[in-house]
């Protein structure tokens, strides 16, 4: 699903899924929609590597897409300025708890590949 590309060696392979993964549905992902219309929302899950960090996206009309870990985004909710449109931002606003909450849900969850660690016998 992910390819490696030469020019990409100096990035870990973390990072490169992390720019890449905006098409990929996230584990155990809840969707918050932000407008009427269904074109706008927050999918809160896991991200479907070797980590299984809990991550945040906020995806826009033409799928355009923000993505947020944890710690990214604590400091977002403490911005307290969202360029979207005013439906949205206020449906946004009133899902920052929620949003953070289910993170936190998340994180307390201990999920690891069903190949790790493997023993010798």
């Amino acid at each position: 699903m992910f390819e490696v590309k030469a020019s990409d060696q100096g990035q870990g392979p973390n990072q490169l899924v992390r720019q890449q993964f905006w098409n990929v549905q996230l584990l155990g992902e809840k969707l918050y929609f932000l407008n009427k219309s269904h074109s706008k929302w927050i999918c809160v899950g896991l991200l479907p590597d070797l980590d299984f960090e809990p991550t945040i996206k906020i995806v826009g009309v033409k799928k355009q897409c923000i993505a947020f870990n944890e710690a990214e985004w604590e400091r977002f909710r403490g911005e307290g300025t969202v360029f979207l449109s005013y439906e949205g931002l206020l449906e946004l606003l009133r899902l920052r708890k929620i949003v953070s909450s289910r993170v936190s849900l998340l994180k307390s969850m201990k999920f690891k590949p069903y190949f790790y660690p493997m023993k010798d016998y």
